[in-house]
């Protein structure tokens, strides 16, 4: 009598790199919020809230999702669970990027670092490339259009071209990407 074949476990708790580091940077962000909530004020339900309280519970809320998402069966789920699960750093680092602009304003009182990165250009180069730059093509319109053109696509294409290959069934190189 042939034995049976063995069907390799799934893996009821597939935490991944981006997981855990979701979860710290929310956490961080939720204790910088609670610690600093004076980053304005939010109506909710006819109240007004201190948004650093909702920000601190939004993205404690964050940290635990991303504990929760390895429970997701990826061959058992919806595909718009699939594709969250994937992705949801994606949509995240924009949230994050906000947040850090407005906790840092309050971290810092306000202060800006640009002296520290421009000294630190001087240093490295002697001079300071980006003023140099921006001085040499200030009068000519097509080139920072480019620029400014360029750089924002560098954002649109980090996040379009894994779901490029998520949408035409290439998961596996989605998630690798």
């Amino acid at each position: 009598m042939p034995a049976a074949a063995v069907m390799p476990e799934e893996k009821r708790y597939d935490l991944k790199a981006f997981d855990v580091l979701i979860c710290i940077e929310s956490i961080i962000f939720s204790v910088l919020s609670f610690a600093r909530p004076n980053t304005g004020d939010a109506e909710v339900l006819g109240r007004i809230l201190s948004r650093g309280w909702i920000a601190g519970t939004v993205t404690a809320f964050f940290a635990l999702a991303a504990l929760l998402f390895p429970l997701v069966n990826p061959r058992k789920a919806p595909a718009p669970i699939r594709f969250l699960r994937t992705f949801y750093p994606q949509a995240l680092t924009a949230v994050f990027f906000f947040e850090a602009i407005l906790l840092s304003s309050v971290l810092f009182g306000g202060q800006s670092h640009d002296a520290f990165f421009a000294d630190l250009d001087q240093l490295i180069f002697g001079f300071q490339p980006s003023r140099d730059f921006s001085a040499a093509f200030q009068n000519i319109g097509w080139i920072n259009e480019l620029m400014f053109g360029s750089y924002f696509s560098y954002f649109v294409f980090l996040c379009i071209t894994p779901w490029i290959s998520w949408l035409t069934g290439k998961r596996d190189e989605a998630e690798r990407q």
